[in-house]
């Protein structure tokens, strides 16, 4: 920015020669949008399509279509083929296809059937050996367009079975499944194919037709507002089976890493947003205030647009700029705005987005605004009438704070600054089952409910995604631009903490390590059942058992809205083998969460997860003799500890494997590491 450059002279003269550039420009095209591979990072290239190789050696051959050829021995010839409405997805003639350098991301956009605009973005995992689609759907119309969208598969050979992700036979997906994988006779020599069509509770999931065991495809029924675009996401893997016999046990580690939560972690968040058959992550902390709403990509240059179309390139100049917000006034300086929304945009006031995340709303007062095409025109700027303004990328000067960030109805997003305030903090948050305090540094986010409902969605540092009000009069913050500040409770729209973000995010800590209970809705507590017994009626047998030897207490109806008199049956499995179906005789199971206990109905469970088993210290002593024993002189009292360690299974896994490592006795280990391999082995 320079302010001391004379001002030109403004005539109606020269206004007349900027718009007959203005005009010459957009019919020659300069001005025209920008198609989909001029808007992406420079860092992409024109796509070339060849065979890629994944770390279990699959291959993948994909055309320019984005659909795959051809799956290992030919078990698929093609494979997630896009319709929109029947009609085919065809790539653009004028647009090609992008990818990243090292070919592992795809962008193809074209259309189906003339109707709709259509965009494909593939990106393959080699490590995860999986391909990821995000199929975007355009409605460029004035009228709403209903829309099927379907991926079609061809297989080369009949599959044999089809089972959902959770070992269902058949292709209905209910409660908590999320995909389904069509397995090949064991001497096909054709590995099996994996689909995750769905997060688990989804919204929208598709109907899965499968027509003769040849061909399988996945339809997805939605409506597409006008000028309105929706997004489905979906992913494919090859496996080779170990057995035929398909069970929960069997298939759980295979689609463990394939979630849509874990891959979709890299989509810009207003993408993120149009994803119908995918919910935000917990950590996701989505915000109508971001960058990427304003549908201007950063560039090296400034850019000014005008309505939809139009995108002028140049820099933009102020002699003084500030804004007065309710919190305060602010003067602004080029080097920490990165982008400007005037009432043309947002339709009765202004908001600066600040460089480090921060959004200031409010009245903008400037001094000698204007904005200086490449070319060298110049346009003069009025607050009243500016549209958007994306500055330019500066390096150093872009990077997000770490700071928790606080958003108010009125579309500010401030940056809370960390000290005594901060951390002494504590928001009260009231559930329909409990209440519980938090500190901003556990809030990974606290967001608007969706479609309109009160109450907030809350994510937690421990890993609890719940449904909560915010309860008090007001928050007392430190802001960092306007000093200590009185936020009405009423006046908070969300709360976002990027630096409280990045466990929950960390690929190899997505499951919990600590207890934890999905409810009804999608919701997850971390927190251990506070009861010495549960009581589960099988057969008209009552059999108490410790909730910490539970390993996974599963709702046999997924969470469904049965009726009140109709019964739940829960599924139990034990850590120390077996498990038992029936009936919870308590209708209230307390559980403990943060420092409070909530009581919660039993029919809103969906499951309940122990990860390590909870040993008292007379089993510990118990597994220490037998591992003794293992060593002992006689065979038969070998044998028996032998069997009894292996009854006992992950119970006494914590010490087996210390014993493998560690025992002085040849025997001893050996024995050990036997039942420890037996043990991985059935339960991969």
């Amino acid at each position: 920015m320079n302010p001391a450059r004379p001002r030109p002279v403004t005539s109606a003269a020269h206004l007349l020669v900027v718009a007959i550039l203005l005009a010459a420009a957009t019919a020659a095209g300069i001005l025209a949008p920008a198609p989909a591979f001029a808007r992406q990072p420079p860092s992409y290239i024109p796509a070339t399509f060849n065979a890629q190789s994944d770390s279990l050696g699959f291959p993948w051959n994909m055309n320019q279509q984005g659909h795959m050829d051809q799956g290992q021995n030919s078990c698929f010839t093609v494979a997630m083929s896009l319709q929109v409405n029947s009609a085919n997805f065809t790539p653009s003639p004028n647009t090609p296809g992008i990818m990243s350098p090292d070919g592992l991301e795809y962008i193809i956009t074209g259309n189906a059937g003339g109707q709709v605009e259509v965009t494909r973005r593939i990106r393959f995992d080699l490590k995860a050996s999986c391909v990821r689609y995000i199929d975007t759907i355009s409605n460029p119309t004035s009228t709403a367009v209903p829309a099927t969208i379907t991926l079609m598969n061809q297989f080369g050979n009949r599959f044999d079975m089809l089972y959902t992700d959770r070992g269902t036979s058949g292709s209905s997906l209910t409660g908590r499944e999320s995909g389904v994988v069509a397995v090949h006779k064991a001497n096909s020599g054709k590995p099996s194919v994996l689909f995750v069509v769905s997060s688990p509770n989804a919204r929208l999931r598709p109907t899965i037709v499968s027509h003769q065991n040849y061909q399988l495809r996945m339809d997805y029924n939605v409506t597409i507002e006008p000028g309105k675009r929706v997004s489905i996401a979906s992913i494919i893997a090859q496996r080779n089976l170990s057995s035929t016999n398909i069970t929960p046990q069997l298939l759980a580690p295979l689609f463990k890493p394939l979630t849509l939560a874990r891959a979709n972690r890299d989509l810009p968040i207003d993408l993120r947003g149009t994803l119908q058959n995918a919910g935000p992550g917990p950590g996701e902390g989505r915000s109508v205030n971001q960058l990427e709403a304003l549908n201007i990509a950063p560039a090296n240059t400034d850019t000014l647009a005008l309505g939809e179309d139009t995108r002028l390139t140049g820099s933009l100049t102020w002699g003084s700029l500030a804004i007065t917000t309710a919190y305060g006034k602010r003067n602004l300086n080029a080097d920490e705005v990165a982008a400007i929304t005037g009432p043309q945009s947002t339709g009765h006031t202004t908001q600066v987005f600040l460089r480090d995340g921060q959004v200031l709303t409010g009245s903008l007062e400037a001094t000698d605004m204007r904005f200086t095409l490449s070319s060298g025109s110049v346009v003069e700027l009025a607050v009243g009438s500016l549209d958007r303004i994306m500055m330019r990328q500066r390096k150093g000067s872009d990077a997000a704070s770490t700071a928790t960030q606080l958003e108010t109805t009125s579309g500010d997003r401030l940056s809370i600054a960390a000290g005594p305030a901060a951390s002494g903090l504590r928001l009260l948050l009231r559930s329909p089952w409990g209440e519980r305090t938090a500190t901003l540094d556990e809030i990974i986010s606290l967001r608007p409910m969706d479609d309109g409902n009160v109450g907030y969605r809350v994510a937690l540092s421990d890993g609890s995604v719940f449904t909560a009000f915010l309860d008090g009069t007001s928050l007392e913050l430190q802001t960092a631009l306007f000093g200590p500040r009185k936020i009405p409770i009423v006046h908070v729209r969300g709360i976002y903490n990027p630096s409280a973000r990045q466990p929950l995010q960390d690929a190899d800590k997505d499951d919990l390590a600590a207890p934890h209970t999905v409810l009804a809705g999608g919701q997850v507590l971390a927190g251990r059942v506070e009861l010495p017994e549960l009581h589960m009626t099988s057969n008209g047998q009552t059999i108490p058992v410790a909730p910490g030897q539970i390993r996974e207490l599963h709702n046999t109806s997924d969470g469904a809205d049965l009726p009140i008199d109709r019964p739940i049956v829960f599924k139990a499995d034990l850590w120390g083998g077996g498990s038992i179906s029936g009936e919870i005789r308590q209708s209230l199971l307390p559980f403990r969460v943060g420092d409070k206990i909530w009581q919660i109905p039993t029919r809103d469970i969906v499951d309940v997860v122990v990860p390590v088993p909870i040993i008292s210290e007379g089993m510990r002593d118990n597994i220490a003799r037998l591992i003794r024993d293992l060593g002992v002189d006689e065979w038969e009292k070998r044998e028996t500890a032998t069997q009894e360690l292996t009854n006992l299974g992950y119970l006494a896994k914590a010490q087996l494997a210390e014993a493998a490592q560690q025992a002085q006795d040849a025997e001893v280990r050996t024995r050990a590491q036997k039942i420890l391999d037996a043990l991985n082995n059935a339960n991969p």
